[in-house]
């Protein structure tokens, strides 16, 4: 019947037999009878479903034990489906054809699960490697360690995000504190207070004035609202 319909059969007398051609070859299906000599149907199924190699490929039986217990034992064994005889060969066609259907949508799931793992997994190590280049933008000493005292704690509600802030020395007279914190969270945040960021650097210019005297905060915000344009980045950010 299954020649015919075009697949490709192997055969096997008793459980023994099974499971030594399982050594050899692994099927798609295995379509199987419950009474058999040396070892049955169930035992067999058992042994299929222990072996981790195995255990994925659905087994159908095939039996004349047609009581529902018999039915119970066999599917609890792992088996994928139950048929009794007499049986009819339509039946026995569209079922394996459905099984064999389910189990390449099974392998597929897996696969694109598995594929989905590793994209995860690389996501996570950049967001990792965002999160320590973003922390290494904090500030590493006090501005004026004999004139302030200052304490902080950064502790973000994501992995990466948005906030930042910076203190530093502008000249002899004057220190420059902000905290910034761009809308949204995630990387496309980060990239925004990166950049943000560089521009508060003395060096970027903005907050440097006619270059004897810092620029007033007001200066500041209105040189930054031109830099950071909300059309331009889809976000805006707060600064204080």
């Amino acid at each position: 019947l299954l020649d015919s319909a075009g697949f490709s059969v192997l055969e096997a007398c008793n459980g023994l037999q099974a499971l030594a051609l399982l050594e050899e070859s692994v099927p798609d299906l295995v379509l199987m009878d419950v009474v058999m000599p040396e070892l049955d149907g169930i035992g067999a199924c058992r042994k299929i479903k222990n072996d981790p190699r195995l255990a994925d490929i659905p087994v159908i039986f095939l039996s004349s034990r047609s009581d529902t217990q018999d039915k119970i034992v066999g599917l609890e064994t792992g088996a994928s489906d139950y048929i009794p005889k007499p049986f009819d060969a339509a039946e026995i066609l569209a079922r394996v054809r459905v099984h064999l259907n389910l189990q390449r949508v099974t392998r597929e799931l897996r696969q694109a699960n598995q594929e989905l793992v590793l994209k995860q997994r690389r996501i996570e190590e950049d967001l990792l490697a965002a999160e320590r280049i973003q922390r290494s933008l904090l500030p590493k000493r006090k501005p004026a360690p004999d004139s302030i005292d200052v304490a902080w704690k950064f502790r973000p509600s994501h992995m990466v995000g948005g906030d930042i802030f910076n203190m530093t020395r502008l000249d002899a007279e004057h220190l420059a504190f902000y905290m910034l914190d761009v809308s949204g969270h995630g990387v496309h945040s980060a990239l925004i207070a990166v950049s943000a960021f560089q521009s508060l650097l003395p060096q970027a210019g903005v907050v440097t004035g006619d270059g004897t005297t810092p620029a007033s905060p007001g200066e500041v915000l209105s040189r930054l609202d031109a830099q950071f344009p909300q059309d331009q980045y889809e976000q805006y950010f707060t600064i204080f």
